[in-house]
């Protein structure tokens, strides 16, 4: 069977396939090696370079962050002496309205009192006033009716004594006329 489909046999001794192998592997890395070296260490030099690269500006961030952190703190610790600043003068304002709006109140209060005192004054005067132009016109109507009286006595007194003394006159003319006469004048 040698001439047309036969197969040969190689004899082999033991371990002789591991060592083909091994040959095999060192020719495909002898040949990746001297084909890909350019852009192997090409890219792996590309890569150091990118990774030293982002490592500074890394670096050059996280030195601007804590700048950024320390000025950040350094507003707040303003802020906060802003803040206890801004306090005390609201608290010192607040004080000093309330001291303003009390006196205020005392003066104010001062100032009712005295009015409450005028007008108390200036009403018992003027009840004073009232009551001296009451007595006043009681007075006067007393004395108008005690006069009103002595004078309707006197005016009837008088009336009285003129009557009498009339009668008197007429009696005593009567006395000398007839007495027809008399009849005819009483008509």
């Amino acid at each position: 069977m040698s001439s047309g489909g036969e197969v040969h046999e190689i004899v082999t001794t033991p371990g002789m396939h591991e060592v083909f192998i091994f040959i095999h592997t060192g020719i495909l890395i002898a040949i990746a090696y001297f084909v890909g070296k350019k852009g192997f260490l090409s890219s792996l030099r590309d890569r150091h370079d990118s990774v030293r690269k982002r490592l500074v500006d890394s670096k050059h961030e996280l030195d601007r962050t804590r700048v950024e952190i320390e000025k950040a703190r350094l507003e707040l610790t303003a802020l906060d002496q802003t803040k206890k600043q801004i306090i005390l003068e609201t608290e010192d304002q607040g004080r000093k309205l309330g001291e303003r709006l009390i006196q205020e109140a005392h003066v104010n209060a001062q100032r009712i009192l005295a009015d409450a005192k005028v007008g108390a004054e200036q009403e018992v005067k003027a009840a004073g006033d009232q009551l001296r132009q009451q007595l006043l016109r009681e007075a006067v109507k007393q004395a108008r009716a005690s006069l009103q009286g002595e004078s309707q006595k006197q005016a009837h007194e008088s009336l009285v004594t003129k009557f009498l003394d009339d009668m008197s006159i007429a009696l005593s003319n009567e006395k000398s006329k007839p007495a027809a006469e008399s009849f005819d004048n009483g008509k």
